[in-house]
């Protein structure tokens, strides 16, 4: 142990200053309070000796006054003097003359006075008093002497104590903190992959400082492995970073989120500021910090490196950039730490490029945003793309209009042809038979010819149904599907009643469409229903509603022959038929009829392939936004 190591020891010295200072107030209270004791005793024993005169020299001075005997008087007053603690005694007159004195005036005078009376004739004779004075000075010089002797003896006492405990607090706590802040110091300047283990010596005795040190040295064994898992993590952070295909800044905002502090007194809205202020916003961008660019950027920016990309970021900014930057603005002054919004950039050879920009701010920055991650998505192809399919879309929507158109015309004129085939077929038959019986050759032609005829009718009124369903609407209102199964029952009426069919329906709700086509998909829903009955069975037909989210769910069940699950997808083609003409007549047209019906209004139709007995229509139709209930009561024919 050095004199050096212990003069050093800043944190023994003040513990031992401390404790001497506290020691020397209590030695020092401690003795003081045993010199007071000690003054107090004697004191009392002076008190003593006060009490003491009355018996021993009182009766005799009363005498030798009595006599006069002054030689004698004056011999017992010596004696009093000589007594430890007093040093004057006299006799006065009742008058206060002094006869006789011995000793002298003291310094700290302590007095008691005895009267002298004698008996005489049976009555007392007042002689005088005696008066006796003691000097306490010698009580307090005495007190002092032992105070001085008792603070001298405590203070060698203490000051020993105190070098024996600085050397043992130096040896077991300053020495051992003096090397766990040496630790320290080399795990801040080495780190703590570099810095040695703590060494506390040989096996020291386990206490809390023995805690601190083996603590200590498992702290540097995680620091080291988090250190180490730290730099794999940012090696390949940096290189995700580096090698990302999006476009990625690593910006600083901090001094941009100071400047738009200083505006907090005076805005309050932000954006409008922002608006009226573009050389603000210009600033704003002046002030943001680079910190680090990716590949992705820099290619995307056709810059050499970026040192080249940093040094001329100003031309890429073009008045759309200054457009997108706001509201990165506005998300440091609303405390926001996530932007995504699309704006465009300038390259460094001059192209505009369209970008999505997305902003965000780690949690650990979201209070100065020194670190803001920023993408940059090019958007420009895309777009371009995005454009060129808008132009197709909107010839192959032109298209299908003029196909509509076509289909509706020639659907249209188709019509006339065919009722004359049918007339003129009929006006043949009757002629020839006018001029006797037809031959059965002929006549199975003319049969021939007006099925053909019929068939094709009906495939041209399908037709030009099927086309007229695909016409766009009035605009559609709040429609009760009560009313438009109404008028499809009113349509039907005659089927309905010659087949004894039976429709069974709840409530059903408002949607949003156009009535007389909900009508007419009804129409077709039930014709079909009736049509395909199993033989010798009465149509039975449900419709009922439920809520699927903005939607109704509306099914039409019927007990008839069912569909096929295998060709669920196929009946709603255009003339697709399941069954030969001399089975079911028809023209293939009506579940494609309502399938326009029902994609026109914005819903969906199709069929339930799990039901086994008879078929079931799924449709969804959007729900009216009253989204009021018909309220008429359900219903059965």
């Amino acid at each position: 142990m050095s004199l050096r190591s212990l003069v050093a020891s800043a944190v023994a010295r003040r513990l031992i200053i401390r404790l001497a200072v506290v020691g020397a107030l209590l030695g020092l209270a401690v003795t003081s309070l045993q010199l007071f004791g000690d003054y107090q005793r004697g004191l009392d024993a002076l008190e003593g000796q006060f009490d003491q005169l009355d018996s021993s020299y009182l009766p005799s001075l009363i005498e030798n006054v009595w006599l006069d005997d002054a030689e004698r008087i004056g011999t017992l007053l010596d004696g009093i003097v000589s007594l430890p603690s007093f040093v004057q005694a006299e006799i006065r007159t009742s008058a206060g003359t002094i006869q006789v004195t011995r000793g002298e005036a003291a310094r700290s005078p302590l007095s008691r006075t005895y009267p002298l009376t004698r008996l005489y004739g049976g009555k007392p004779v007042d002689l005088g008093v005696l008066a006796v004075t003691a000097d306490l000075s010698t009580l307090r010089r005495q007190a002092i002497r032992q105070l001085l002797f008792g603070i001298s003896g405590n203070a060698v006492l203490l000051l020993a104590l105190c070098g024996l405990l600085y050397m043992q607090v130096h040896r077991l706590v300053t020495r051992r903190l003096w090397a766990i802040a040496g630790q320290v110091a080399r795990l801040g300047r080495l780190g703590p992959a570099q810095a040695p283990p703590l060494e506390l010596g040989p096996a020291p005795p386990p206490d809390e400082l023995t805690a601190v040190g083996e603590g200590l040295n498992r702290m540097q064994q995680e620091l080291t492995a988090a250190t180490a898992a730290i730099a794999v993590n940012e090696e390949r952070y940096r290189e995700l970073f580096a090698r990302s295909p999006v476009s990625l800044w690593e910006e600083d905002f901090s001094e941009v989120s100071a400047l738009l502090d200083t505006l907090r007194p005076s805005v309050a809205d932000i954006r409008a500021h922002l608006d009226a202020h573009p050389d603000f916003v210009r600033e704003c961008a002046a002030r943001v910090k680079i910190l680090a660019v990716n590949e992705a950027t820099i290619t995307m920016h056709r810059a050499q490196n970026a040192d080249e990309l940093c040094s001329r970021l100003a031309a890429i900014f073009t008045p759309a950039s200054f457009e997108g930057f706001k509201p990165q603005l506005a998300a440091i002054w609303n405390g926001e730490s996530d932007v995504t919004v699309t704006s465009e950039v300038r390259t460094l050879d001059g192209d505009i490029r369209d970008v999505v920009v997305r902003w965000h701010t780690p949690p650990a920055h979201r209070t100065a945003y020194e670190r803001v991650i920023i993408s940059q998505e090019d958007i420009t192809d895309m777009k371009a793309a995005q454009r060129s399919a808008e132009i197709t879309m909107e010839k192959l929507m032109q298209a299908k209009a003029e196909l509509e158109r076509f289909t509706f015309v020639a659907s249209h004129d188709l019509r006339e042809p065919v009722r004359s085939i049918i007339s003129f077929s009929q006006l043949l038959e009757r002629s020839i038979a006018a001029s006797g019986p037809l031959p059965q050759e002929a006549a199975d032609y003319i049969a021939y010819l007006k099925a053909a005829a019929a068939r094709m009718q009906a495939q041209v009124s399908g037709l030009y149904d099927y086309a007229r369903a695909g016409q766009p609407a009035e605009q559609f209102q709040t429609v009760s599907l009560n009313d438009s199964l109404d008028d499809a029952r009113l349509i039907l009426r005659d089927r309905l009643a010659a087949t004894g069919a039976r429709i069974t329906t709840a409530s059903l709700p408002a949607v949003s469409g156009n009535r007389p086509q909900l009508a007419e998909l009804f129409r077709h829903l039930l014709d079909n229903s009736i049509k395909f009955c199993r033989p010798e069975t009465i149509p039975d037909i449900a419709v009922t509603a439920t809520r699927a989210g903005e939607f109704w769910m509306i099914t039409v069940r019927d007990n008839g022959i069912g569909i096929d699950p295998l060709y669920a997808a196929g009946v709603f083609d255009v003339f697709r038929r399941l069954h030969g003409p001399a089975q079911f007549p028809g023209a293939g047209l009506g579940l494609s009829i309502c399938r326009r019906i029902v994609e026109s209004h914005g819903g969906h139709i199709s069929i339930d392939t799990t039901v086994s007995q008879g078929a079931a229509m799924i449709l969804l139709l959007p729900a009216a936004e009253s989204d009021a209930q018909a309220t008429a009561p359900p219903a059965s024919l």
